[in-house]
């Protein structure tokens, strides 16, 4: 029985430790970026009008030399425009294994395009309406981190940790 006794809090123990010690461990930075845009219609039935969309990116994937395509799955986290009413996501890309894409050249964004069959293309710096036949020009932000995601040890298993030293402690003097 006092076997099972310590064999269990050997178990605890263990599990707690690499479990706080994998908190200290660095784990690779994923710098999370945000760029928004605007489309504003200058033909059509919607001139004038301005619609608006924003995509993520993995900063890691984007190298600081040469040509940079970032596509999901690879990169391009998410991608969302707004459009009369309804939200579009890069699930609706027609091509959305290897679309909507984003363009990086010596670590600058250069171009963006987001197709989805029978509504709206936007290459680049230009959007069509494939209903109407509206066109329009698309302007982009500035790339801005929004998230750096870092390990941390959670203070209560830290405790729990401590805790459980000072029952072995305890139970070993008795």
């Amino acid at each position: 029985m006092e076997f099972l006794h310590k064999l269990g809090i050997t178990t605890i123990t263990t599990t707690l430790s690499l479990t706080v010690i994998n908190g200290f461990i660095p784990s690779p930075v994923q710098a999370i970026s945000l760029i928004n845009f605007d489309a504003t219609l200058n033909t059509g039935v919607n001139t004038g009008q301005k619609f608006n969309g924003s995509f993520t990116y993995d900063e890691t994937q984007v190298n600081s030399s040469g040509l940079s395509t970032l596509f999901p799955n690879n990169g391009l986290l998410s991608a969302n425009f707004s459009y009369i009413g309804t939200n579009y996501t890069e699930v609706n890309d027609s091509n959305f294994s290897n679309g909507p894409t984003a363009t990086f050249v010596n670590g600058d964004f250069t171009a963006f395009e987001f197709l989805v069959d029978g509504v709206f293309l936007i290459d680049t710096d230009t959007f069509n309406d494939l209903v109407t036949n509206d066109t329009g020009t698309v302007v982009y932000s500035s790339p801005k981190v929004v998230t750096v995601p870092e390990k941390t040890v959670n203070p209560l298993l830290l405790m729990s940790f401590l805790g459980l030293g000072g029952l072995i402690k305890k139970s070993s003097s008795v």
